[in-house]
């Protein structure tokens, strides 16, 4: 079993198992991050976040390759659209290293919880444009 220990402030945590929620101020650049892409040394971008993943490798579900493959870049995107369950963002947790550098973790949740609502907008508008528009080609 992985023992879990809190993090200090500033403390180098590459390996570690973290407590969730605690502090993490690490900060790494994106082109630190990228030089992170083996199976023996595989770090992720999710959220503004950076996550070591190499010890969970051979237990992610789908495979280890799906982590290889997004190694050093941002995973967001993947791994939203993968749709994980609250169960897996919480195990997440363990595997956190840092923030990227020049990013903050509500910014990038923010644009994923607004998002949605912005292109059902657009949506929506282009509809109720769309029925005006033949009212009045209409009348």
């Amino acid at each position: 079993m992985v023992e879990i220990v809190p993090v200090e402030e500033d403390e180098d945590v590459r390996g570690k198992d973290v407590v969730p929620g605690e502090r993490i101020t690490r900060k790494y650049t994106a082109k630190e991050v990228s030089e992170h892409t083996s199976a023996k040394d595989c770090w992720l971008i999710v959220h503004g976040k950076v996550y070591d993943v190499t010890r969970y490798l051979d237990d992610h579900p789908g495979g280890d390759q799906i982590l290889i493959a997004a190694a050093g870049e941002d995973a967001t995107d993947d791994f939203e659209e993968t749709g994980h369950s609250d169960d897996a963002r919480k195990l997440m947790e363990r595997y956190l290293i840092g923030h990227v550098e020049g990013t903050s973790e509500s910014t990038s949740q923010m644009l994923y919880k607004t998002l949605p609502v912005v292109a059902s907008v657009l949506v929506l508008g282009v509809v109720v444009g769309t029925i005006l528009w033949r009212r009045k080609r209409t009348a």
